[in-house]
C-alpha cells in the first residue's frame, strides 16, 4: 500500500490510499530494476491516463517509486531485484545494451533442446575478447572452472585464449 499525497495551495492533502496490485508493483519494480529513469517511469504512468479516466496510480510521485524501490530491495547497484532470477534477467538486459552478452539461456527455458530445462548459461565477452577468440582461438583455448561457490550449485567456467 502506498499513500498518494498532493499539495494544494500550500497545504498537503491526502487523496487516499493507493492500493497497487501485485502486478502493478512488480511492473514498476522491474522498470526500476532495469535502471529506467524514475522520471521516465512517472511520465509513462501519467501518459497512460486516457479520456480523463484518472486513477490514483496516475498520481504516483518520485517518493512512491522510492517506496517501491525499498520494498523490492532495489537500492543496491548489484541487486536489481529481491528475486534472484528477476535480478539476473535485469542485469543481462543491461549487458545486452552494450553487446557484451554472446549467449543467454535462463533456467526453465525450452528454446535450446540440446540443453536441459534447468541449465543456466550466460556467456559474456567484450569486443576485444571476441576478437582474440576469433584470431587466436583455433590454436589454444584454456578453460578454468570453479565449483561450489554459491548456494545454487552453479559452476563458473572462464575461457581464455592461450
Amino acid at each position: 500500500m502506498y499513500v498518494c499525497h498532493r499539495s494544494g495551495h500550500g497545504q498537503e492533502r491526502d487523496l487516499g490510499h493507493l492500493f497497487l496490485t501485485k502486478t502493478q508493483r512488480e511492473n514498476i519494480a522491474a522498470k526500476v530494476a532495469a535502471k529506467i529513469p524514475l522520471q521516465a517511469i512517472l511520465d509513462e504512468i501519467r501518459d497512460s491516463a486516457v479520456n480523463c479516466n484518472l486513477e490514483c496510480i496516475h498520481l504516483l510521485t518520485r517518493k512512491d517509486l522510492y517506496n517501491i524501490e525499498d520494498s523490492f530491495n532495489l537500492k543496491g547497484s548489484s541487486v536489481r531485484h529481491a528475486n534472484n532470477a528477476i535480478s539476473m534477467k535485469a542485469w543481462v538486459n543491461e549487458l545486452k545494451l552494450s553487446d557484451s552478452v554472446s549467449f543467454y539461456k535462463p533456467q526453465e527455458c525450452e528454446e535450446y533442446p540440446e540443453l536441459k530445462s534447468n541449465d543456466f548459461v550466460l556467456i559474456i565477452m567484450t569486443e576485444g575478447q571476441k576478437e582474440l577468440l576469433v584470431n587466436c582461438g583455433d590454436d589454444c583455448i584454456c578453460i578454468d572452472g570453479t565449483h561450489g561457490l554459491n548456494g545454487y550449485g552453479f559452476e563458473l567456467h572462464t575461457v581464455d585464449t592461450g
